[in-house]
């Protein structure tokens, strides 16, 4: 069973904060840490009829970006990640 807090500040964010309509896409970008919530945000947001998606962002590669990439590598936006956000109608 959830955490109660967090279902509640899940059904917040996707009521009140970003209200999620009926057949909106959502794409829910995370870390490891927030899990939880985005686990909440996804339940929630089928729960309003919306079509939510989890891009769950991976510890440490940042970092290896930012101290290995060029500068045509910090400027690239991946592909699946444009997409995402053009064609969702919210992003968390």
């Amino acid at each position: 069973m959830a955490d109660v807090r967090i279902q509640r500040m899940a059904r917040v964010l996707v009521s009140y904060s970003l209200s999620v309509q009926k057949g909106q896409r959502l794409a829910v970008f995370t870390a490891p840490t927030a899990i939880p919530l985005a686990r909440e945000v996804y339940h929630e947001a089928l729960h309003v009829g919306a079509f939510p998606e989890i891009f769950l962002d991976t510890p440490g590669v940042q970092e290896i970006l930012l101290t290995e990439g060029s500068g045509e590598h910090l400027t690239y936006v991946p592909l699946i990640a444009s997409a995402s956000i053009e064609e969702a109608e919210n992003t968390a």
